[in-house]
Formats: structure tokens, sequence, C-alpha cells
């Protein structure tokens, strides 16, 4: 059997330098466990930004070895276990991690962690990125050559737009090859994690040393605690931030400064490598300080970058974030969300992902566990999408009380869509349309997946009232827990109030413990008493916790409606 020659190549320049160094200890394991030999290029991008000197590097490795695994200097490898050459069939001369951006921006591949074999098709391909010239300066550089070549859109909100004439070859590595905590998968466990979310070079090599740290050291247990807080905190600091540095003065002049004499303000940068302007600040006649060993990988830029805004239009809802409450845990952590009872999380889960939208719901749970996810979404927008991402299986239908045709009103905000009239819906716009999709019960759903079912989640815009009525008492006795978002309030317009008391009490008569976590029924959790052996005096305090917390919920609410929008947005409310 003939030996596969593999290559690990990377390299840092700038700023990035310093992220290697921390990085390269892993590398260094990786490469040793599975035969790697690792290759750090000198960063010549050919006089363009430094994040293309990655092409012309691949494209001489690829003349020598016979597998080549590119990794961003600002990547983790967490677990080492599982070569990636195993994984990507052999039959595919590229693979790279399709990422899942915040809500809006779609989902994208992501370079930072790439494989490539080597072939006349491999290096007609990285030709043809290289070809794409006018790309250079693009916030994304070479990834978005790549994008434009596989035919994925390179404008928000970012898709697979149209199949490629690469498509033949082009294998989608898990996500957990590349997992960027910014976005929804956050710090879920994986295989490798990629900080490009952080604009800040400082923030990344924060997190990666956090990463590294010892379990018990305080290091490890000061970062966890800031990560936990940084939802509440960041968003006032990055506005102080923000209004701060649009202060300074940007002076284009200045930045075609000689290697010398070097930027007087650092430049906004993408979130992988930094500006193509920046250089090491020294002068022919001083010797650079380094901290790190002298090489030409191996350079540092000292000056701080500035904060990256969101563009006015979008706002920032992390829809993976994991707010705690006690024994239970709140998936999908915006408005009311999901709340769990985290003693029924156990590894390999089934979880039915019951009107899962744009996959946040899936997202964040596998930051606590994997399992098995199986999706059913209605709107037939968003369900290619969803093929692309971690579910084990993708259902296309409409919940309804039973098979058959059924109209699907949809509304301009994706997650109110509904079966049901949207006349009366705050949510309804002039852009409402309808569309005819194939309707089923969830008993007939739920039939298709047989044993015990962990979690199913139900968030399908008033359709929650007949799913749930058409559960036979066989397949309620083998849930364990039904997290469902009522829609009875008023804004929602559907008059479901009544209806929505009545089925949460025959669910209490057929064995489940209703727990109400949000105002108006918007996140009852219903526990399998049988299976969880609920006692009568942990009933009382597990409903003590949730009124408490939908108090808390509620004065929230409160808070956020007198706040501007867009601060809104950044905490996780409507």
């Amino acid at each position: 059997m003939k030996t596969v020659r593999k290559a690990l190549a990377t390299f840092g320049t700038g700023a990035a330098a310093e992220l290697l160094a921390l990085a390269f200890p892993t590398f260094a394991d990786y490469a040793a466990r599975h035969g790697y030999e690792i290759i750090v290029g000198d960063g010549d991008s050919v006089g363009r930004p430094p994040s293309w000197g990655k092409i012309p590097l691949l494209q001489r490795l690829l003349d020598s070895y016979d597998f080549v695994l590119w990794l961003d200097a600002d990547a983790l490898i967490l677990d080492p276990t599982t070569d990636v050459e195993t994984v990507v069939p052999a039959s595919a001369f590229q693979a790279f991690a399709v990422v899942r951006l915040v809500p809006g921006w779609g989902i994208t591949p992501c370079c930072g962690v790439w494989a490539l074999r080597a072939s006349e098709r491999s290096q007609r391909f990285l030709a043809a990125v290289w070809a794409q010239e006018d790309l250079v300066n693009h916030d994304w550089w070479e990834q978005t050559a790549v994008m434009r070549l596989t035919g994925w859109t390179i404008d928000f909100p970012l898709g697979k737009a149209q199949p490629s004439e690469w498509d033949d070859g082009t294998f989608f590595l898990h996500e957990e090859w590349d997992m960027v905590p910014k976005f929804p998968i956050g710090y879920a466990p994986g295989r490798i994690r990629h900080y490009a979310g952080w604009e800040s070079y400082r923030r990344r090599a924060f997190d990666m040393r956090t990463d590294l740290a010892s379990p018990r050291s305080i290091r490890r247990l000061w970062g966890l605690l800031e990560r936990k807080w940084r939802p509440v905190y960041w968003p006032i600091l990055g506005e102080l931030r923000h209004r701060v540095t649009q202060m300074r003065r940007y002076r284009p002049a200045q930045l075609q400064a000689s290697e010398g004499a070097g930027p007087p303000h650092r430049p906004r940068r993408s979130a992988r490598h930094e500006s193509p302007q920046l250089r090491p600040r020294s002068r022919p006649d001083q010797p650079q300080r380094h901290a790190r060993p002298r090489s030409p990988s191996m350079r540092f830029a000292s000056s701080r970058p500035l904060l990256r805004r969101l563009p006015p239009t979008q706002t920032l809802r992390l829809e993976g974030r994991r707010a705690f409450r006690g024994p239970f845990v709140s998936i999908n952590g915006h408005a009311a969300g999901h709340t769990l009872l985290k003693r029924g999380l156990t590894p390999r889960i089934c979880v039915i992902d019951i009107g899962a939208n744009r996959g946040g719901f899936a997202a964040g749970l596998r930051g606590r566990t994997h399992g098995t996810y199986h999706a059913v979404e209605a709107n037939p927008s968003l369900v290619p999408a969803l093929r692309m991402q971690l579910y084990d299986s993708v259902r296309h239908c409409a919940v309804a009380g039973g098979a058959g045709t059924v109209r699907l009103h949809l509304a301009d905000n994706d997650e109110a869509s509904s079966i049901l009239p949207l006349d009366k819906s705050s949510f309804r716009t002039d852009a409402v349309q309808d569309v005819a999709v194939n309707g089923c019960s969830l008993e007939d759903i739920l039939s298709a997946f047989p044993g015990f079912l962990d979690v199913v989640k139900i968030d399908i815009e008033g359709a929650e009232i007949v799913a749930l009525q058409s559960l036979s008492a066989a397949t309620l006795s083998r849930i364990g827990q039904i997290a469902v978002e009522f829609h009875s309030a008023d804004v929602f317009g559907f008059g479901l109030a009544a209806s929505t008391a009545t089925t949460i009490s025959d669910l209490e008569r057929s064995g489940f413990l209703a727990l109400g976590f949000a105002p108006e029924n918007m996140d009852v959790l219903f526990l399998n008493r049988r299976h969880f052996a609920i006692t009568f005096h942990q009933a009382r305090v597990w409903r003590l916790v949730a009124a408490s917390t939908r108090s808390l919920v509620s004065l929230r609410h409160k808070i956020a409606r007198r706040l501007p929008q867009r601060w809104r947005g950044n905490w996780g409310w409507y």
C-alpha cells in the first residue's frame, strides 16, 4: 500500500505570528500523531494582502505531497485523535467546513481549515482562485474567490446560490473541524477552534490561552468567567470603544509609509489576517525586538486594532448563547429561548427540531452534547441551508392536523411564517406570500424515529396546539422533554390563549410536569415525570425556579423596551 505523504501548512505574519506561536505546539502534536510534515511558509503573497500567500504555498506543496492540510495561525487543534485525511473521501480534491453565521448572515465556507489532495484538478482550482484579481482587496480575500468559484454568494445573506463545476470533488467537513466562537456553534466541544470571529488579536490570544490553560488554573477559570459574562458587558464596552475610535482621524497618505516608518494608527482589518499595509515597526539602523524566535513568519505589529462594527442594518442575536438557570439551561438564548433540563442532556441524545428555521436551536444544543439531530421545516427557502448544516436528516413539511397539502403564509420575518392566517399578526407585512407545502401530523413525524426521544422542540407559529393534540399516549411515553414556544400572546393575533391552557392541562394529565420560563407561555418545558422520576417536592422547587425566571424575563423585556433598538439586538432582545 502506497504511503501518503502529508504536509501541515501554515504561516503567520505581523500580529498573527504571536497567535501562531500559541497554536504551534498543537500543530506539532497533531503532525507527530498522524505523520504530517509541518511547513511554515514565509508569507510571500506576491504583492497581495498576506492572506493570499497561502495559495502559492499550497500550489508548491501539492507538487511534493499527496495531501496538504492548511491551518490558519489563529486556530487551535483541541482534539488531535482523528486524522482529517481519513475523513476526506479519496474522490475529493478539497475539503473545508461550512460555517453557520449569525442570523441574517447565512452560511459560508471557511478556508481557515482547508484540506487538498494532490491532483491536476486541485492545481487548476488554486490557479482559478488566484486569477480572481477583482477580489484581491475584498474583506475575505482568497476565501471570497473560493466562494465565488464554488457557487456561493459573496454578499449578505451568504449561501449556496448555484451549482458549480467544482462541486464534484468538493467535500464539506463537519463544523467541528472549524469552529468559530463568535458564531452560533460558540465554544462547543470539537476538533479545531478557529478564533477568526474576534477582530482584536488580543482577544484571540486571550481566548487561545484560555483553551490552552490547565483545567484548574487561574487563567482557565478567569477565561471561562469572562466568556460567560461577555454577552453582558461587551455591548456596552464595545459601543464605547466604537465611539472613541471614531474620533481618530484616518489619513490614507500615512498608510503608504515605508516599512521603516509604520502607520501611526492601525487600519481596520479582517477577522483572520492583518491589513496588507502593516509592517513591523523598525528602522534599518535598529535591530527588531522580538518576543518570539526571529524568522520571516514570526513578526509582530504592536498597534491595537480598531473595533469592527456590524453594518447599521444588522443586529447581532447570538442564537447559540446558553443562559444557565440552576438545573435548567436555556438554548437559543434570545427573548424567551427554549429551556431544557440539564440532567436529560446525556451523550448521544436524540433531538427532534420541529420548526428548525435556521438551525439556531441545534447549534446551541450541540455546545452541550453530541447526538443525533433531526430537523423539520416548512419554509422552502430555509430547507437547502439546513441540509448543509449538522442535522442527520431534514424533512420538508408543515406540521398540521394530518396529511395533505396546506398553505404556508410567509412573512418578511422568516421566524413568523405560519399555516395560520397572519391577518391580525403584528408580523404581517405587504410582502406576505402564500406557498403550498406538504402537511403531516406530529404523530407521523415522530413515528419515523423509533426508540426513546430525549428532546422534542416545537416552534411552529401557532400550529403547536394541533401538533400536540395529535400525539398518542404511546408516543408521549417515549419522549423525555418537550420544549414548546406557544403563540398565545396578543401580538401574534392567533387567539390561542384558551387552547394553550387546555393543551398544557392535557399534557399534565398525560404524565408531564409543565414549567413556564417566560411570560405568555413563550417558553414552556414539559418533563416526563416517569422518565425523570420527579418527586412532589422536586416539582415544587422547579416550579419556583420557573416562576422566578419568568419574573426576571418579564422585567428584562420592560427594560429592553426603553432601550434603543440597536442595543436590544446586541443584548439578544427583540
